[in-house]
C-alpha cells in the first residue's frame, strides 16, 4: 500500500497461504472458539472510526490484566518473600526497642509481612492504570489521525483483526499499529488480542500483517519493545524472527522491558 489516505472501502491484508475460505479472499484464519456459537472468519483491515470504542476496550482490559502477572512474577523472583521477611525482621525489632509486648510484636510483624503484597499490587495496578490513561491520551486518542500520513507520517497504518459470524455479525477482536520513526525505520505498537480468544493465531495474523504493509511501504527495520509479563508475545515475535536488542529491568527488578529488531 502507497498511501494511507483515508479509503471509500478497507483495504484488507491477505495471507496467500491460507486456503480456509476459497470464496473470501479476505479470510485470514476459520476460527471455532467459546465466544461465537459458530464458526467465524478472521481478518485483518484497517481501523475505522467505528472500530475506535472495541479497540481502546481491548487495550484498556489486556493492559490492566498484566497488572496480575506482575504481581505473580514478583512471587517467583521471591521479590515479595524477601521483602516481607525484611520487613517482618525491621517490625520486630523497632517493637524490641519500644518495649512492645509480645503480643503486640507479633501481630506488628505478622501485619507488615502480609501488607506489603497488596500494598505492591495497588501500586502495580495504579501504574498500568495511569499508563492506560496516559496512551488514551496519546497516539489511542485519535487514531485514524495519527496513524496516517498526516499524522506519524507515511507508512503508519493502525491494522485491526475483525472475527465475522456466519450471520454477517463483525466484531474487532485485536488490533496493532505501526508508527513511523524514520524513512527506514517503523515501531510496532498496540499489539493486542481480545482475551478469551488469544493463542488462536489472532496475534500472529496481524503481526505478519504488519510486517508485510511495513516492508511494502519501505521500510529496513521494525523494532518493538514489550515486557517479561508478556510472554506469549515475547513467543510470537521471537517465533517470526524477532531479535532481542536489550532489557532493562523496572519495578524494582520484577519486571523486564525487553526491544526487539526485525530487519526486512
Amino acid at each position: 500500500m502507497n498511501s494511507l489516505m483515508p479509503l471509500r472501502r478497507p483495504r484488507h491484508f491477505v495471507n496467500s497461504s491460507c486456503n480456509c475460505c476459497a470464496a473470501n479472499s479476505s479470510a485470514t484464519k476459520l476460527y471455532t472458539g467459546p465466544d461465537m456459537s459458530k464458526s467465524a472468519l478472521v481478518t485483518v483491515r484497517e481501523f475505522q472510526l467505528k472500530d475506535e470504542t472495541a479497540v481502546k476496550t481491548i487495550f484498556a482490559t489486556g493492559m490492566m490484566g498484566l497488572a496480575g502477572q506482575i504481581w505473580t512474577d514478583a512471587y517467583s523472583l521471591w521479590t515479595f518473600p524477601a521483602a516481607s521477611v525484611g520487613t517482618a525482621a525491621i517490625t520486630f525489632g523497632l517493637c524490641k526497642l519500644t518495649d512492645s509486648s509480645i503480643l503486640t510484636t507479633t501481630l506488628a510483624t505478622l501485619a507488615s509481612a502480609a501488607a506489603l503484597p497488596a500494598v505492591f499490587r495497588l501500586y502495580v495496578n495504579k501504574i498500568m492504570a495511569d499508563y492506560v490513561n496516559a496512551s488514551l491520551s496519546d497516539d489511542l486518542k485519535d487514531i485514524q489521525t495519527f496513524y496516517s500520513e498526516k499524522g506519524a507520517g507515511p507508512g503508519s497504518v493502525f491494522l485491526v483483526a475483525c472475527m465475522t459470524s456466519a450471520e454477517g455479525r463483525e466484531e474487532v477482536v485485536g488490533h496493532v499499529g505501526l508508527e513511523r520513526k524514520s524513512d527506514t525505520e517503523a515501531e510496532l505498537r498496540r499489539m493486542s488480542v481480545r482475551p478469551g480468544i488469544r493463542r488462536a493465531g489472532i496475534g500472529s495474523r496481524l503481526c505478519k500483517a504488519l510486517i508485510d504493509h511495513a516492508r511494502g511501504a519501505g521500510f529496513k527495520r521494525v523494532f518493538l519493545a514489550t515486557s517479561s509479563a508478556q510472554q506469549p508475545a515475547m513467543k510470537l515475535y521471537k517465533g517470526q524472527g524477532w531479535v532481542e536488542e536489550k532489557v532493562a529491568k523496572h519495578l524494582y527488578g520484577v519486571v523486564g522491558i525487553h526491544y526487539l529488531g526485525l530487519k526486512l
